[in-house]
C-alpha cells in the first residue's frame, strides 16, 4: 500500500515540475520568439495542468472522504453527485488540452524548420517534446479504450452465442 502513495506522490510531483517549467520559460520568452502563440501556448497549458491536478485531488479527496462516510441504510451512498461535476469538468479540461496539445504541435513544426533567431530553443523543445509524449499518451489511451471496447462486445457476443445454443439445445 505504501508503495502505491509513494508512486502517487512522486508523479504528482513530476506534475507539479512540468507546469512549473511551461509558465518559467512561457513568462521569460513571452514577445521574444518568432511565433508569439508559443510562450502563450506553454502558460496556457502549464495552467491547465495545474487545474487538472487541482480536480484530480479534489476527486481523490471526495472518494476517500465517501469511503470514511458511513453508507445510509438503504445502501445509496451519498453526494455522489459532486463528483460527477468535478469528473465531467476533468474530461471537458482534458478535451481542451488535446486541442492545445494539437495546436502546439503544428506551431512547433512550423518553428522546427527555421532558424530560431530570438526564441530559445528551450521554448521550441518544450512545445514540440511535450507534444510528442502527450500524443503518444493519447495514441495509447484510444487503443486501449478500442481494446477495451472491443473485449465488451466480444464478451456481450459470448454471452448471446451460449445463450442461444443453451435454447437451441435443451
Amino acid at each position: 500500500m505504501t508503495h502505491h502513495i509513494c508512486y502517487l506522490v512522486i508523479l504528482n510531483l513530476f506534475f507539479l515540475i512540468i507546469p512549473i517549467w511551461f509558465l518559467s520559460i512561457g513568462f521569460k520568452n513571452q514577445g521574444k520568439c518568432e511565433n508569439p502563440l508559443l510562450p502563450l501556448w506553454l502558460i496556457f497549458v502549464g495552467i491547465l495542468i495545474i487545474i487538472d491536478r487541482i480536480i484530480y485531488w479534489k476527486i481523490l479527496f471526495n472518494k476517500v472522504k465517501k469511503l470514511m462516510e458511513d453508507v445510509p441504510q438503504d445502501g445509496r451512498k451519498k453526494n455522489w453527485f459532486e463528483n460527477f461535476w468535478w469528473i465531467s469538468i476533468k474530461y471537458a479540461l482534458e478535451g481542451v488540452m488535446l486541442i492545445a496539445v494539437a495546436l502546439g504541435a503544428i506551431w512547433s513544426y512550423e518553428q522546427l524548420g527555421r532558424p530560431i533567431y530570438l526564441c530559445k530553443s528551450s521554448v521550441l523543445f518544450s512545445v514540440s517534446g511535450f507534444c510528442i509524449i502527450a500524443s503518444i499518451t493519447y495514441i495509447v489511451s484510444l487503443i486501449g479504450t478500442i481494446y477495451i471496447f472491443c473485449m465488451n462486445c466480444k464478451a456481450k457476443f459470448d454471452r448471446k452465442v451460449t445463450m442461444w445454443l443453451y435454447s437451441y439445445i435443451l
